[in-house]
């Protein structure tokens, strides 16, 4: 079982990280339980479980495109610190699960139903038999589009939700949004469905440039992805950004945003480049219903970002957490 109470500050990590994650994050992660299941068509879905002895609550950490939840064994680590049992999976098609394509770097989906339905036997056959009455998601990117369509579908009881950095509107630049859908949909139809949307490959060298500003942390993902190439993602094929936008458009609806099953927190990155930050206003309507911190000077990764971004968006995940755990959620 991975330890729990190893005393290791938020802050002044960034120095020494490669130590810190040779001798900490990574025996850590590998300490955890791991484990397989058969997701949509037979896919294999690679799971861990980090459980924590003197366990506060349980948190289902859902990472987003292209990432595998090594990624994050700093913050898996952090969460079982705190004392919470963490469930994590890689989706579909990335990490250490399945591809779903003859080009292992090609991000492809067939339906984002089927990520939705591979979390939904995640939760069933893995969480909930194990996880106590406290229970909060806590989803990035993609992992939150992904958190949404099973949260409205299913509504599961949970404490609390945690958004960082939502993917509700991928930004086109100056592409209206209505013809990158218009074009997928037309490749789509002349054959180049598992084609990737641009012709560049994944260059290990620049990735994550514009998803945080850490430059230790950042130069650890880069070398982690020369050394494991299974890892590696590159963009996203024409069909998975086609599905993107049908999947994310409906999450905008006041009708979807109310329907959430418990208290939202909104962790907004203020410098993202890949998102549209400005479709995070949808959720102003909740009210008391949600909570919103921005970090002005963060990039995409809050969780992967320089030690002073990430060690205030942990500290506000974690008195969100310690809140709900205490208090009956208030009414929407």
């Amino acid at each position: 079982m991975p330890p729990c109470t190893l005393p290791l500050p938020l802050d002044g990590r960034e120095a020494h990280y490669e130590a810190l994650f040779r001798d900490v994050f990574l025996p850590h992660y590998q300490g955890s339980e791991e484990g397989w299941l058969e997701g949509v068509g037979g896919k294999r879905i690679h799971y861990r479980v980090f459980p924590c002895a003197e366990e506060k609550a349980s948190v289902v950490l859902l990472p987003g495109r292209t990432e595998s939840h090594i990624k994050y064994a700093e913050t898996l680590f952090d969460l079982n610190q705190a004392g919470y049992t963490v469930f994590t999976l890689d989706h579909r098609g990335q990490g250490y699960s399945e591809r779903l394509s003859s080009d292992p770097e090609l991000g492809h989906v067939e339906t984002f139903d089927d990520y939705v339905t591979d979390l939904r036997t995640f939760m069933r056959e893995v969480v909930a038999q194990r996880a106590g009455p406290n229970l909060y998601f806590l989803a990035h990117s993609m992992g939150a589009a992904i958190a949404s369509g099973y949260l409205l579908k299913d509504k599961p009881a949970l404490r609390g939700i945690v958004f960082s950095s939502p993917m509700l509107r991928i930004h086109f630049g100056c592409i209206p949004r209505r013809i990158v859908y218009a074009l997928t949909r037309l490749r789509g139809a002349f054959g180049h469905a598992q084609r990737s949307i641009v012709p560049e490959r994944l260059d290990v060298d620049s990735y994550g440039a514009d998803l945080t500003r850490s430059e230790a942390r950042l130069a650890h993902y880069r070398r982690l992805l020369r050394e494991n190439p299974g890892l590696r993602l590159g963009p996203p094929s024409n069909h998975w950004m086609r599905r993107a936008i049908e999947a994310t458009d409906p999450l905008l609806m006041p009708r979807a945003l109310h329907a959430f099953p418990a208290p939202v927190l909104l962790l907004e990155a203020g410098c993202d480049t890949v998102l549209r930050i400005d479709a995070n206003r949808a959720f102003e309507g909740l009210g008391s219903w949600m909570l919103k911190a921005t970090f002005p000077d963060a990039m995409h990764d809050l969780f992967i970002e320089r030690d002073t971004v990430r060690k205030k968006a942990l500290t506000v995940l974690f008195l969100f957490l310690q809140e709900n755990a205490r208090e009956e959620p208030p009414t929407p």
